[in-house]
C-alpha cells in the first residue's frame, strides 16, 4: 500500500476480519426488513440484498443511512454495509469504516477503521484519500502534517471528488491553514464543485459572484446559485441558501426588490433554524414590510430568534453580528454587532482572519458613523460621508435593507418589558383580558408556517391551515376527496374562521 510520508511512520499490519456489532451471520434475515409502504424499487433491493448482491446492499445500507426512501436506523445501514464489505464492496468498507471514525468507537474499531481506510486510500478510492487528506488537516487521529493533507485533498479532487474541490475552493477562498488567499482558484474549484452538485460549493460559488472574488460581480448568477443550493435535502445548507435568496429580494439584487417574496424565503429559512432569518422577521413583523404589521408576531419572531441564539453555532452568530454592520449606519448597529460577536468569541468560533475582518468593518462603521454626526453639527461638508469606503450614505436610508437595527434594539427593549410585566400579570379568569395582540397571535398555518390559521374543517373540527393553503389541498385532492390532514377524515365544509384569543 503507498503512504504518504507523515501514514508511513504507522507500521502498516495487513487487516484482520473487520468484526462489527452488527455483523451479519445469516443474509436471510434481510427478508424481515420489508414493509408494506416501501416502494417497489427499495423491496426489489431487498430482496437481491438477501440473495447476497454486494451492491444491493451497499445502496440498502446507504439508503438506511441517510434515511432515503426508508426511515433512518443506523444498525439496519451498518448491517447492510457490512454484508457489502463481506462481498467485497470497497466503497461499503469506506462507508463502514468512516462511520465508526466519526461516532469515535472503541479502540479496536477505530483502529481497524484507520487501518481499512489507509488500505483503500493506498488502493486510490478517492474517498477514502480525501478522509485522510482531512484527518492529517485537522490533526485527528495523526499529528496535523497541513502540508501531506493538501497533497491527498488535491488528489482526490484530480479525480474529480466534488467535496475534494470543495474544500479547497473554501482554503483558498479564506486563506485557512495559514494557505494565502487566491481567490482566482478558490472561483475555479468552487465552479466545477458546484456544478457537480454540491451544496456548500454552490452558496459559495454564489458569494465570490455577489462579491466579485475571482469572478467578475454579477448579482444574477448569485441568485441562481442560491437557487440551486435550495433544492438539496442537506437542511443546513438549504435554509443558509433560503435566507440569501430573502436578501436578494430584499435588496433587489439578482432578483426584482419584492418585500412579499423577502418575507416568504425568510420564513422558509427561518421555520428551518436559521437565527439571521427569524431576526429579519422581527424585524419585518415589527415595521409591516411585506407583511400585515404585528407587534405580537414581531415579538414571536424575536424570542424565537432568541431561542435559536441559544444552541446556535458561533458562525451563525458572527454572521448575525456582520449582517448588522453591513446594513445600516447607526450606533445601534455597533451596539448590536459587538453584542452577537461578543457571544460568538466565547463560543470559540473567532478565528484570527475573521475578528480582523469583524475589526474592520467595526473601524469603517464607526467612522462613518462619527463623519455623519460631524455633518449634522456642520463641521464637515455635506456628502463627506458617502466618500468612506463601502459604507455610503444611503445605506442608512435605504429601504430595501434587510432589517433596521434601531427596531431590533426597541423590539428587544419591548421584549424585555413584555417579560418584566408578565410575572405580575395574572394568569387568567376574571382579571385577563383579550388584546389585539393577542389576537394577531393567532396560531399559524402548519402548512405554509407564516399565515394565520383561518379555516374550520367540519366535521371534524379540526383548525389547521389558512384559506390558501386549503385551495391548495382542495385542487390537489384526489378521487376520495379533500381529507383533514390530522384525522383524515372526510371534509364535508371548510368554514373562515376569525382568532378571538386564546381561551
Amino acid at each position: 500500500v503507498g503512504f504518504s510520508p507523515t501514514l508511513a511512520r504507522m507500521e502498516y499490519v495487513p487487516p484482520p476480519p473487520f468484526t462489527l456489532p452488527f455483523a451479519v451471520s445469516n443474509p436471510a434475515k434481510f427478508v424481515t426488513q420489508w414493509r408494506s409502504t416501501y416502494s417497489d424499487e427499495v423491496k426489489k433491493l431487498i430482496q437481491s440484498a438477501a440473495k447476497g448482491d454486494a451492491e444491493s446492499q451497499y445502496q440498502l445500507g446507504m439508503m438506511y443511512l441517510k434515511g432515503e426512501q426508508v426511515k433512518r436506523d443506523t444498525d439496519l445501514a451498518i448491517e447492510n454495509l457490512q454484508a457489502a464489505v463481506e462481498g467485497g464492496h470497497k466503497k461499503a468498507l469506506y462507508e463502514v469504516s468512516s462511520y465508526f471514525l466519526e461516532i469515535g468507537g472503541d479502540d479496536e474499531e477505530v483502529s481497524a477503521a484507520l487501518r481499512f481506510m489507509i488500505q483503500l486510500q493506498g488502493e486510490g478510492l478517492p474517498e477514502a484519500i480525501l478522509k485522510i487528506g482531512t484527518l492529517l488537516l485537522d490533526g485527528s487521529y495523526f499529528e496535523q502534517n497541513i502540508e501531506d493533507g493538501l497533497t491527498l485533498i488535491q488528489q482526490a479532487a484530480d479525480a474529480g471528488n466534488v467535496e475534494a474541490l470543495t474544500i479547497l475552493g473554501e482554503i483558498y477562498l479564506h486563506g485557512d491553514y495559514d494557505q494565502a488567499v487566491d481567490n482566482d482558484r478558490a472561483a475555479q474549484y468552487l465552479e466545477k464543485a458546484a456544478k457537480g452538485g454540491d451544496p456548500a460549493a454552490a452558496i459559495n460559488l454564489g458569494y465570490c459572484y455577489y462579491y466579485g472574488k475571482g469572478l467578475p460581480v454579477d448579482y444574477e448568477k448569485y441568485f441562481q446559485w442560491m437557487l440551486v443550493a435550495t433544492r438539496v435535502e442537506d437542511t443546513d445548507y438549504c435554509r443558509s441558501a433560503e435566507f440569501n435568496i430573502a436578501v436578494a429580494y430584499s435588496l433587489g439584487k439578482g432578483a426584482e426588490l419584492n418585500f412579499e417574496r423577502a418575507a416568504e424565503w425568510f420564513h422558509r429559512s427561518a421555520n428551518s433554524g436559521d437565527l439571521c432569518a427569524a431576526m429579519a422577521l422581527a424585524y419585518y413583523y415589527f415595521e409591516g414590510k411585506g407583511v400585515r404589521q404585528s407587534t405580537a408576531l414581531a415579538l414571536r419572531w424575536y424570542d424565537r430568534a432568541m431561542a435559536l441564539s441559544r444552541d446556535a453555532r458561533s458562525e451563525d452568530l458572527l454572521n448575525l453580528s456582520m449582517c448588522f454592520l453591513e446594513i445600516d449606519g447607526s450606533p445601534y448597529s455597533l451596539e448590536e454587532a459587538e453584542r452577537w460577536f461578543k457571544d460568538a468569541d466565547m463560543r470559540g468560533g473567532v478565528n484570527d482572519e475573521k475578528r480582523k475582518a469583524y475589526e474592520e468593518k467595526c473601524k469603517e462603521l464607526g467612522e462613518y458613523i462619527e463623519c455623519k454626526e460631524k455633518e449634522e453639527k456642520g463641521e464637515v461638508p455635506k456628502g463627506t460621508a458617502a466618500k468612506l469606503g463601502k459604507m455610503v450614505e444611503a445605506a442608512a436610508k435605504d429601504e430595501s435593507l434587510a432589517w433596521n437595527p434601531n427596531s431590533v434594539v426597541e423590539l428587544r427593549k419591548l421584549a424585555e418589558s413584555r417579560y418584566e410585566a408578565s410575572k405580575k400579570a395574572p394568569k387568567g379568569g376574571e382579571g385577563a383580558q383579550t388584546s389585539e395582540d393577542d389576537i394577531d397571535a393567532a396560531p399559524l398555518c402548519s402548512i405554509c408556517t407564516y399565515r394565520p390559521c383561518n379555516v374550520l374543517f367540519l366535521p371534524c373540527s379540526h383548525a389547521v391551515c389558512c384559506w390558501d393553503c386549503y385551495k391548495e389541498l382542495a385542487d390537489n385532492a384526489d378521487h376520495r376527496g379533500e381529507k383533514c390532514p390530522i384525522c383524515v377524515s372526510s371534509i364535508d365544509m371548510a368554514v373562515p374562521m376569525r382568532y378571538d384569543g386564546p381561551v
